[in-house]
């Protein structure tokens, strides 16, 4: 019996990722959860959720987190690991 593959990255998970790869800089938390009209919370917990995700998929690519000195302010950036070449060379 074949059973229904889950997709690994929902609509939500692909939305986040094209706003931060189209972003090209980090975006601050605030204004990624307004951009997609979501609360700071819901956000933080689907980024949780997303880099997982990201790990298991075995994808180059991680979130970051990035605490802004002197304020309460996280940023968003999506990464390349230091693999991402050798990935590359190796997808087939």
């Amino acid at each position: 019996m074949n059973e229904k593959q889950i997709p690994l990255f929902d609509a939500g998970d692909r939305r986040i990722l094209a706003v931060l790869f189209a972003a090209g800089e980090p975006l601050e938390l605030e204004r990624l959860a307004e951009g997609l009209g979501v609360d700071k919370t819901a956000l933080r917990q689907t980024l949780e959720r997303l880099r997982g995700r990201l790990r298991e998929a075995g994808l180059p690519f991680e979130l970051l987190e990035l605490e802004e000195s002197g304020a309460d302010v996280a940023t968003i950036r999506i990464e390349t690991v230091d693999d991402a070449y050798n990935f590359a060379l190796n997808a087939h």
